[in-house]
């Protein structure tokens, strides 16, 4: 019998426990966007006006909207969304281009980028959260990255259908996963010889890739980093990889392999 009265107690917790987080939901810190404060916001017209009728001010400004995200500041400057990055000591040091919004069929990534006449360097493309960089990638034909560019996020490229071309810098040193995932008309690349990762499937389906050169500064390959290349001939690689060959290539059935190293 006290089986059973303890039985009735703990379903009894457990029931009021959920009625209270059905009531009182705990938000989820990693998906709230824009639920903190407005810190600046200007309109998209560039210009207004300030003080009374016979004392006006005319002042001009950027099309932009600044929120506070979790640590970080978000700004959307023209056809880009910028976000500036803080260190651990809560200072901004650097931005990242988490959006873009442009028509073109080039996308040109800023080295820099000047906010409230503080210049910082673009050392990120992407949010670091799986995300591409906005639907207009699917429009692009060529991609320049520079050399302030350290990292470019997982999927941040996913799906841009139309990319034949990558001008990558010296001074990139990850790629994440998925990055270039099924850009299928991606044929024209060189990777720079600071690169130091490659994520997991961060080429993978790139049908029209015919040769490719990993440099002997790569330490990290992810699992199917090439896979899915049916065009890929050629390839040179570390020989430090030779072991995850099946793995790295899986589905890229006429590649000859080049080790170096």
């Amino acid at each position: 019998m006290k089986k059973f009265a303890a039985l009735f107690l703990v379903l009894t917790f457990i029931v009021a426990c959920v009625a209270a987080c059905k009531k009182n939901p705990t938000p989820n810190p990693d998906i709230t966007v824009n639920t903190t404060s407005t810190e600046a916001t200007t309109t998209a017209g560039g210009t207004g006006t300030t003080g009374n009728q016979g004392a006006e001010t005319t002042e001009t400004t950027p099309a932009e909207t600044t929120t506070t995200v979790e640590r970080h500041k978000e700004v959307k400057d023209g056809d880009f969304l910028y976000r500036i990055l803080k260190d651990d000591d809560g200072k901004y040091y650097a931005a990242a281009v988490i959006n873009w919004s442009g028509n073109g069929e080039a996308l040109v990534i800023p080295s820099t980028y000047t906010y409230k006449d503080t210049t910082y360097d673009v050392i990120r493309i992407g949010s670091n959260s799986n995300a591409r960089i906005g639907q207009s990638i699917h429009n692009i034909k060529e991609l320049t990255i520079p050399a302030s560019v350290k990292t470019i996020s997982s999927g941040a490229f996913l799906g841009a259908l139309k990319l034949e071309k990558i001008n990558f810098a010296e001074g990139l040193e990850a790629i994440g996963e998925m990055t270039f995932w099924c850009c299928g008309s991606l044929k024209e690349l060189t990777l720079p010889s600071t690169l130091k990762e490659i994520g997991a499937n961060a080429f993978q389906g790139c049908t029209s890739i015919e040769s490719i050169i990993v440099p002997s500064s790569v330490t990290t390959i992810g699992k199917g980093a090439f896979s899915g290349c049916s065009s890929l001939k050629t390839v040179t690689l570390p020989e430090a990889f030779r072991a995850q060959e099946s793995e790295i290539f899986n589905g890229s059935p006429n590649v000859q392999i080049t080790y170096v190293g």
